[in-house]
Parts: structure tokens; C-alpha cells; sequence
């Protein structure tokens, strides 16, 4: 029995071993004839080419196509050439390079960076003597720049926006824009030249869309203050002047001077919710800008956020029975309203 055992074994065995002395090459096995030696397809936000070389094993000659029509594909031998558009937009994007030799065929991605623009200021102020002035840029894409005023030139850098601006001897505020286009994202960037004592001091007039009639004030410094007073009434209206971003501020709940026995003061309302405050942390606030067609200066003050839950597009001066504030002194007697105040001055 044993000996029946092993010589079926070694019959197995035979039978193995003559059937590997038999192994012939699979005739289904392909070996390809296309290989990517290099690609070069990752691409910034421009508008670029980069190529995909190739090593063909045939001589064949090589054909190619992609999946989209923002990139589009050139053969020169064993080169594929791909020339993308520029990317406008935001979100990066791919697609699919597709080479043949033949039957063979060899897959590519090709990829492309989403627009890149980001610049480190979107307004500038400065006072009336020439500057040149220098603002970080982070791109990948080069932005077209547009000027609205001669006294204002620009310089692009790889990494700067340089912004050169002459004198201002206008004798009033003066005021252009820096526009900018970068793919689908246009823009501009507000420019202001001011000097307070030279363009701001002097006389203007306050007006209002409850009233027709204008009333004269004078704004000045008061010591190293600043402040406006009222023609006629000598009421002085505390101001904040900021010189780096050309904005002059009112704060509610200012003392302003005496009617009578009455103090007067400063106070805010909204026309809509029906509330008032003479809080003095709710401010209203504006910038001085130039009216060139038509000769004039002028400052609307606006809600600033200071009052929240409200807006205050009113301004009254009230009259309260103590130099304390509070609504056990406000007399209910408001002897002006300023509704949408706004500054204005015929410029010569």
C-alpha cells in the first residue's frame, strides 16, 4: 500500500514538472510602447504652456487631446505641448491629458492654480505734500491698473504696489481712485489728500433734509482740539479729526454751550426706531471729499456702528436743566435738528 503511495507521487510530480518545461509566453501579455520621461503641467493662474515628454518604443507617432477647452494640447515628436488659458477665477481646476501611440494610450493631469490677489490696503490718505508710498501685494496673476487722476501713478512689483501722488496746492481736499482688475475681480482703491489748517479750516455750512436753509459754521482748531461753532449762537461742537484716514467725528452728549438757563448739548436720534442717546461712546462720522464738476467740498456724516441696534441719522442740539446729562435733566426741547447732517463749501 505504502509503495502504491509513492510512486502516484512521484507520477504527480512528473506530470508538474513537464507541464512548467512546457510554459510558453502568454500570447494575450502587452508590453506598452509609451512612458512619461517628464511633465511639466502644474500651472499658476496665468495664462502659460508646459510640456509632457515621452518615450516611445516604437517610433510611433503620437497624437493628443484633453478633457477641457482652457487647456489645449500641441504634438511636436515625442513632445506634448499644453498651453492653458488664464484662470479668472477663485477655485483652482484639472483636467485630463490623453496621449496615444497606436493603440496605447497614457493619462496625464493637468492642474491650475485658482486666482491669487490680495493687496494690503484699499484706501489711501495723506496729507497735502507729494509722497510715494508702498503696499504688500500677494499675486499670481498681474492685474491691470488704471489711474483717475494725472497727480496719481502707480508701479507694480512682484510683491508691491507703489503709489507716487504729487503736491495737492488746490487749497481744498482732493480726491481720485486707484481701479485694479485681476481675472474677474475688479476693484479700486480710494485716494485722499487733506491738510486741516490749508483744505478743512475755514467756514461751511451745515445742511439738513428736514430744512432748506443752510446754517454757517466755522470749524477750526480749538487750542490742540478740534471743534465747530455755530454762527450767530457761539455753541462750540467738540470734533475728532483723524489726519491718517481724513475722517471728522461728533460725539453725542457733548456740552456745547448756553441757552437761557438751558445747557445745550449733543444728541443723537434715530428717525426710524424713534429713540435718542446723548451717550458720549455714539459717534457719527464722515470723510471730506471734492465735488470737481461742480466746485464744492463736502462731508455727509453716517452711522459708524457706535450705537448698536440703532442709527443715528439725526442730530440735535437739546436743551437739558443741568451740565449732567441724564433724563431727569433733558428738557424735551430740542432747539435744532440736523436730520442726514452734511458739511458743504463752495470751493474757489
Amino acid at each position: 500500500m505504502k509503495k502504491s503511495i509513492i510512486l502516484y507521487v512521484v507520477a504527480l510530480l512528473s506530470m508538474v514538472l513537464m507541464s512548467c518545461n512546457d510554459d510558453t509566453e502568454n500570447p494575450y501579455a502587452h508590453t506598452p510602447t509609451l512612458q512619461v520621461v517628464s511633465s511639466n503641467v502644474v500651472f499658476t493662474a496665468k495664462a502659460a504652456s508646459g510640456d509632457v515628454v515621452f518615450a516611445t518604443t516604437n517610433g510611433g507617432t503620437l497624437t493628443a487631446k484633453t478633457k477641457s477647452p482652457w487647456a489645449k494640447a500641441t504634438v511636436n515628436g515625442n513632445t506634448v505641448t499644453v498651453n492653458v488659458e488664464e484662470n479668472d477665477d477663485l477655485s483652482g481646476r484639472s483636467t485630463q491629458l490623453t496621449v496615444y501611440n497606436g493603440t496605447d494610450s497614457a493619462n496625464v493631469t493637468v492642474q491650475q492654480e485658482g486666482l491669487i490677489f490680495r493687496l494690503s490696503t484699499a484706501s489711501i490718505s495723506t496729507g497735502d505734500n507729494a509722497s510715494r508710498q508702498s503696499f504688500a501685494i500677494t499675486k499670481n496673476i498681474d492685474p491691470t491698473i488704471e489711474v483717475s487722476q494725472d497727480w496719481i501713478t502707480t508701479q507694480m512689483t512682484d510683491d508691491s504696489l507703489i503709489v507716487t501722488l504729487k503736491e495737492n496746492a488746490t487749497g481744498h481736499v482732493r480726491n481720485g481712485y486707484i481701479y485694479y482688475t485681476a481675472g474677474t475681480k475688479r476693484d479700486s482703491i480710494s485716494v485722499t489728500q487733506a491738510d486741516f489748517d490749508k483744505d478743512i479750516a475755514g467756514t461751511w455750512f451745515i445742511t439738513s433734509s428736514n430744512s432748506k436753509k443752510p446754517y454757517r459754521v466755522t470749524i477750526g482748531r480749538n487750542g490742540n482740539k478740534y471743534a465747530m461753532v455755530l454762527a450767530g449762537l457761539n455753541w462750540t461742537i467738540p470734533l475728532s479729526y483723524n489726519k491718517t484716514s481724513n475722517a471728522l467725528s461728533i460725539a453725542a452728549g457733548d456740552s456745547i454751550g448756553m441757552y437761557k438757563d438751558y445747557y445745550i448739548g449733543t444728541v443723537f436720534y434715530d428717525m426710524e426706531a424713534g429713540y435718542i442717546t446723548w451717550s458720549k461712546s455714539v459717534t457719527l462720522s464722515g470723510t471730506f471729499s471734492h465735488n470737481d464738476a461742480e466746485g464744492y467740498s463736502f462731508l455727509e456724516f453716517k452711522d459708524n456702528g457706535s450705537w448698536e441696534g440703532y442709527k443715528p441719522n439725526s442730530l440735535l442740539l437739546s436743551a437739558f436743566t443741568s451740565s449732567s446729562f441724564s433724563n431727569k435733566t433733558y428738557s424735551n426741547t430740542d432747539l435744532l435738528e440736523f436730520d442726514n447732517p452734511t458739511l458743504i463749501r463752495l470751493d474757489k
